[in-house]
């Protein structure tokens, strides 16, 4: 399997084995495309003028004539007599300008994946030999696997990097575990966690909570979770830490197949690991945006929200008793609830989306 990275030299080789001195690999399901030796010039004429050429309408001609699947190797004597490829545009405006003689195209195309690999020869070649020939036609069948492996990787790459800015943005820990523990990603807050060390560790790779007994209790909610396959279910925990008021919550889920197959194995879990005294920063401006609360209002909306009561949220931001009962009574209003707890609901709810 070649890295995407890899295939502009791969073309090289690979013309350089049919005997050709340029090539190209295109590919219509995926929007994908690899030359080797051709300037970006010969790339914007391809693709502004003679993309649908007489060797791309010959290929499909003989994929509707074979019901769907095209021969693996074939050249433009296959597709049309040379003395009526020859007088085509795409022969002397594209091929001949750029010092080729005639064209092979092999096919790549299988598993979902619509491809071909393109050579072409220098202009005092008009042909491909038979042993150029059979030399790629012994080779096509693993070009085409490793084409379609590398798609694959290209597409997981992406896919990878994508769910890993989002868990990023997460304000909470979160590993991604195998059914032994073994961590395969954790993002920016769980890395913190993890270096901090009073709480979950990581040894060896795998993921370990600060004593034996606590270890053996995550170990066994994470094989539970990964051996679930991806069933809804969360397995729960929590850890108390020196320097913490409130323990962290510990929740442990499997890592849906059908959703990260991409990413994760089939028996991966996830772990979210949830501080409830860290600053909630992600969502104070939401809260603000949300109701309107001014930024003194937000800070004890969220002393609130925590379980902190008004006394303790007054002494935590350094204001009076009566300053706080002023500032809960405007939240109240400005979040249309009538009581603490079903302020304390709605910000839950509010929180809920906004961190996850």
């Amino acid at each position: 399997m070649l890295n995407p990275s890899q295939w502009p030299s791969a073309v090289e080789a690979l013309a350089s084995l049919a005997g050709a001195t340029g090539g190209a690999i295109l590919s219509r399901s995926h929007g994908f495309s690899v030359w080797g030796g051709s300037s970006s010039e010969a790339k914007h004429d391809f693709y502004g003028k003679f993309y649908n050429n007489p060797i791309q309408d010959g290929m499909t001609s003989l994929r509707a004539a074979a019901g769907g699947r095209a021969p693996p190797v074939v050249t433009d004597r296959h597709l049309m007599p040379r003395a009526a490829f020859i007088r085509t545009p795409y022969f002397n405006e594209f091929m001949v300008p750029r010092g080729a003689g005639a064209a092979m195209v092999v096919e790549l195309s299988g598993r979902g994946v619509s491809g071909a690999l393109n050579l072409t020869t220098t202009a005092h070649k008009d042909g491909f030999t038979d042993d150029e020939l059979r030399a790629i036609t012994r080779a096509q069948p693993q070009i085409g696997r490793s084409f379609w492996l590398s798609l694959q990787l290209g597409i997981r790459s992406e896919a990878a990097n994508a769910l890993a800015s989002e868990l990023d943005r997460c304000s909470n820990g979160v590993f991604v575990v195998n059914e032994t523990a073994r961590v395969t990603y954790c993002n920016h807050v769980a890395e913190a966690l993890a270096l901090e060390g009073d709480a979950v560790c990581v040894t060896q790779g795998r993921l370990r909570a600060a004593t034996p007994a606590l270890t053996n209790r995550l170990e066994g909610l994470i094989a539970a979770a990964a051996a679930a396959g991806g069933e809804p279910g969360v397995g729960a925990m929590s850890i108390d830490t020196a320097h913490r008021r409130r323990p962290l919550m510990i929740l442990v889920t499997p890592a849906r197949a059908d959703r990260y197959a991409a990413q994760f194995n089939a028996r991966s879990a996830l772990v979210c690991v949830i501080d409830p005294d860290r600053e909630l920063t992600t969502t104070a401006g939401v809260l603000r945006d949300l109701f309107g609360l001014s930024p003194a209002e937000t800070r004890v909306a969220l002393w609130i929200y925590k379980g902190a009561t008004a006394r303790e949220t007054a002494r935590e931001l350094g204001l009076s008793f009566t300053t706080v009962r002023s500032h809960v009574a405007h939240i109240l209003k400005k979040t249309q609830t009538g009581r603490l707890t079903e302020l304390v609901r709605l910000l839950a709810r509010v929180m809920g989306a906004a961190v996850h």
